[in-house]
């Protein structure tokens, strides 16, 4: 390995000296690049994985994880080679998602083992088919980097990246995530009483991921303001009767790495700002809601709790995570409901189509319009699968009133059906992944109710600045009943 390295420093060199604007800017971030990733540096990194140390603590360590996040917002001006990088960098996300929430080193789950041998073939089949794909992406990108007359350099620098991904992406053994009935945290839900009134008209406004760690965290915390990423947006959200998003983090500063290397956790004073855009209720029912463990899990539910922040898809233990949470809303009670599959424990909402259809019976009972929240798809699909479509539309037969989805990083369709809606998936609302132009847009959804039914859906599509900004684009699209 030591000797098979290559020189690092001619990684990064300059492909042409061109005199124009566009091209000064890339041979900056190039640049840049360079100063971050160092020969000893790099060749520590991979021998260290080699050794079968924690790929996430290694990331999190070295200046490889920060130079690679800092790849992702690279722009090419070549169109055909800047979607052959954007396709690599979705192969790639993908690959690395599947690996970190399926598996972790061994010193962290010593039972591997003991799971069928049916369930470990399909994990690493699945894992095997995102790794052939994300070397396919690659050689593409590689041929069309040649194709381009581009020098070597990029060559190279994508050889460095698949070099981490291939040591880190050989992992042992899969993590188990699981929260005792011991694990007590106070939740309270509302009990909402029948009441005969005229109906009045309320909005209600929906955002898909909001993700407080990573890079978002560290440049709130820099500017010393933890509302910065939603400036440009607080006076939208902040003016809806209800605003709703997915919370893709537990907030807390204590608990143990339980996740992938893209393993999220914010500082509590990151409420500050979903407080301040007027964010109601938030889904904790998703993929790295239990990334840093049990403990940082409770915390999140108190933080939310103290913060005036309705959780929903999770709880102490499964009958807390499966109750209804109702807000009332003027004259009209909305209750809340939040599922994933992608995650198992008891206090995480799991859903089956008996599970759906008892639940959504219950909140029908205790309030006037039912909305269910999914964590659900394929990420970085722009279509939605037969899977979704199947039980969002189970969900509305079943009495619901709107489906609300987000996972996939990247907006879906919406659809009417029987007099409710299924919004697929909503996209990114914050998030540091401004690598692709899917990723780099989301989708706002205000929904206006007059009683008990959904009299109007209005479309709004999101972009983000350089620093992760979510704002309004113009020209919003609606559709009326």
């Amino acid at each position: 390995m030591k000797n098979s390295l290559p020189d690092i420093s001619k990684i990064f060199r300059l492909w042409y000296e061109r005199k124009n604007k566009n091209q000064e800017e890339d041979e900056e971030k190039l640049k840049e690049l360079s100063r971050i990733l160092k020969p000893g540096m790099v060749n520590e990194f991979c021998i260290t994985l080699q050794s079968g140390q924690c790929l996430g603590n290694l990331l999190e360590t070295f200046d490889v994880y920060r130079a690679f996040i800092q790849l992702q917002t690279t722009r090419f001006n070549d169109r055909e080679l800047q979607k052959c990088f954007e396709d690599f960098n979705i192969a790639l996300f993908k690959l690395l998602d599947y690996s970190g929430d399926n598996f972790s080193p061994a010193d962290r789950n010593p039972n591997f083992l003991s799971f069928s041998p049916w369930d470990r073939n399909v994990k690493f089949s699945k894992l095997l088919h995102l790794t052939n794909s994300f070397y396919e992406k690659y050689k593409k990108l590689t041929a069309c980097a040649h194709k381009n007359r581009r020098p070597q350099s990029i060559t190279l620098i994508i050889g460095v990246i698949l070099l981490f991904a291939i040591f880190g992406l050989l992992p042992e053994v899969f993590l188990l995530r699981h929260l005792s009935p011991q694990n007590k945290v106070e939740t309270t839900v509302a009990r909402a009483e029948p009441i005969v009134v005229e109906p009045q008209e309320i909005k209600m406004l929906f955002v898909g991921d909001i993700m407080l760690s990573r890079n978002i965290g560290k440049i709130a915390a820099k500017k010393k303001d933890y509302r910065y990423h939603f400036l440009k947006i607080a006076s939208t959200t902040e003016a809806a009767d209800l605003a709703f998003a997915n919370l893709e983090n537990p907030v807390s500063t204590r608990g143990i790495l339980s996740g992938s290397i893209y393993s999220f956790r914010a500082d509590p004073k990151t409420l500050e700002g979903l407080k301040y855009a007027g964010f109601d209720v938030v889904s904790i029912a998703n993929n790295h809601i239990w990334d840093y463990g049990k403990q940082a899990f409770k915390d999140t539910l108190t933080n939310l709790a103290e913060s005036g922040i309705t959780a929903i898809g999770g709880g102490e233990n499964y009958e807390d995570a499966h109750t209804p949470k109702v807000v009332t809303v003027g004259q009209t009670r909305v209750a809340f409901l939040a599922y994933t599959n992608l995650i198992s424990s008891p206090a995480i909402s799991r859903f089956n189509d008996d599970i759906l259809r008892t639940d959504i019976a219950k909140a029908k009972k205790l309030a006037d319009v039912v909305i269910v929240s999914f964590h659900w798809g394929d990420e970085y699909h722009t279509k939605y699968n037969k899977e979704q479509e199947r039980v969002g539309k189970l969900v509305i037969d079943a009495g619901a009133n709107l489906v609300v989805g987000h996972h996939p990083h990247v907006v879906q369709e919406v659809e009417e059906y029987k007099g409710g809606y299924i919004l697929y998936s909503l996209g990114n609302f914050i998030f540091d992944q401004n690598f692709s132009e899917d990723t780099g847009r989301g989708l706002l959804v205000e929904v206006t109710l007059l009683g008990n039914k959904i009299t109007s859906v209005a479309k709004k599509q999101v972009a983000f600045s350089g620093n992760y900004q979510p704002y309004i684009l113009p020209i919003p699209t609606s559709s009326k009943k």
